[in-house]
């Protein structure tokens, strides 16, 4: 359920909308996540991606890479770090461009606070302007500008 503070921070003093406040901070939290191309919280990801030489792991920040596979004749195989390839930082270098099959922790263990505002400015905005349609992109004219928020400085291009 929503913390204390964040239901005092929407001035909201009962507990009856807990259930959608939940909902609405998943919602925006999706949201977000999708529109910077970052992990909030910690989460397992496999991907399989076409790598010539470098790119970044899609939803970082990257933890722990568990595996990589480099398709070759119809089969995967298992490359070896610092051989095979790097990692800096949360982006990949390859020896061999090739499609790669990445398994790794990706997300952040303490979202930094202007995300953690932009999700209680959006879900405070989406508890009092419910009922209001949106468009297959999960906005309305009055919906909060994506180019306002803190997000923007945290965006990142995700294939």
């Amino acid at each position: 359920f929503p913390s204390h503070d964040n239901k005092k921070w929407m001035r909201v003093e009962y507990d009856s909308d807990d259930t959608l406040i939940t909902a609405l901070i998943k919602s925006t939290r999706t949201l977000l996540e999708s529109y910077t191309g970052l992990s909030f919280g910690t989460k397992e990801i496999e991907t399989v991606i076409d790598i010539t030489k470098e790119i970044q792991v899609p939803y970082s920040p990257l933890q722990t890479m568990t595996s990589v596979y480099r398709r070759e004749n119809n089969a995967w195989v298992l490359c070896v770090v610092d051989l095979d390839y790097y990692i800096i930082n949360n982006t990949i270098q390859v020896e061999l461009p090739a499609l790669y099959k990445l398994t790794y922790t990706a997300g952040y263990t303490t979202l930094p606070e202007p995300l953690k505002t932009d999700i209680k400015v959006m879900t405070a905005w989406q508890y009092e302007n419910r009922g209001i349609k949106f468009d297959e992109y999960g906005t309305a004219q009055t919906y909060p500008f994506m180019n306002l928020l803190n997000a923007r400085n945290y965006r990142q291009i995700v294939i």
